[in-house]
């Protein structure tokens, strides 16, 4: 296992509704559940796969669970065994970035100089070990350069890599045509 980050806080994504796959869901188990609430791959839920791989770097005390009120009997049954980390409710899912927003202020009241690491619940992680390691080396980046936002995502590499490039030509063109020297505004984090 990487080794466990001291100064690092994880906010785990768990509001969302899941309607693609509701259908699915309700024939399987009978209930409005979305998926990340569901054991869809192996015996547990999507939820609890990412509590037990974000427990291998940042303990339960430095975990916060996003979610909605009215996934709070879901979040509830997940969290019954075992250490439980901070839940946070929203009245209504208001998206993503509304949600890490939200979190982020609770953290930076408690921990002001935290590092903060975002886990959506509802992906699986097949190289469980090889997805921390990464996670671990952007978390030691972080902390080196803690004016730097990094996003770590499983995308398809060579849209990606085109868009970057993209970026880059053309934020050197704009700082040449300015006089400035090009800086690297981007680390890529590879195994």
């Amino acid at each position: 296992d990487p080794a466990r980050a001291p100064r690092t806080w994880a906010v785990v994504l768990a509001g969302g509704e899941g309607s693609r796959l509701r259908p699915l869901l309700r024939r399987l188990f009978g209930d409005e559940r979305p998926k990340q609430y569901a054991p869809l791959l192996g015996a547990s839920s999507l939820l609890r796969q990412t509590l037990d791989r974000v427990g291998r770097l940042v303990p339960a005390e430095r975990t916060v669970v996003v979610s909605q009120y009215d996934h709070a009997r879901y979040v509830d049954r997940e969290l019954e065994d075992g250490a439980a980390p901070h839940v946070l409710l929203q009245p209504e899912n208001r998206g993503t970035g509304t949600a890490i927003v939200y979190a982020a202020h609770m953290i930076r009241r408690l921990d002001p100089e935290a590092t903060v690491a975002v886990f959506p619940s509802d992906h699986y992680i097949r190289e469980e070990d090889t997805f921390l390691a990464h996670v671990a080396e952007v978390v030691r980046f972080v902390e080196r350069r803690p004016e730097r936002l990094i996003l770590l995502g499983a995308a398809r590499r060579s849209l990606v890599e085109q868009r970057f490039e993209v970026d880059r030509r053309q934020q050197e063109r704009r700082e040449a045509a300015l006089g400035q020297q090009s800086g690297n505004h981007f680390a890529r984090v590879r195994q």
